[in-house]
């Protein structure tokens, strides 16, 4: 069946490596795969940076919102220590003063 498509020279050296030519073809197209999804990831980060005074947020835009599956950072600074709950993910943060 290879012989269809190859000459007689490249039907013979398919017929014999096969097996190491379906691994080549496989191993490259697993890594072009993996770095393309690793690149996509990296566009995908958002960045929230948010300052907290006197137990506010000081800027005007309290509201992050993302697409589900982006990477998302979140930074906050504060003048005192206080707790911080990010309502949708249960999660509790204890920030310590940083100005």
């Amino acid at each position: 069946m290879v012989s269809k498509f190859f000459t007689p020279t490249a039907a013979k050296f398919f017929s014999k490596h096969s097996r190491y030519v379906s691994v080549t073809v496989l191993t490259f197209t697993v890594l072009f795969f993996a770095v393309s999804f690793l690149k996509a990831n990296e566009l995908q980060t958002q960045l929230f940076v948010s300052h907290i005074q006197g137990g506010k947020v000081v800027e005007n835009k309290t509201v992050a919102r993302v697409t589900e599956g982006q990477t998302v950072e979140l930074h906050w600074t504060s003048d005192k220590d206080l707790e911080l709950h990010l309502h949708g993910y249960d999660i509790l943060l204890k920030l310590k003063k940083r100005f």
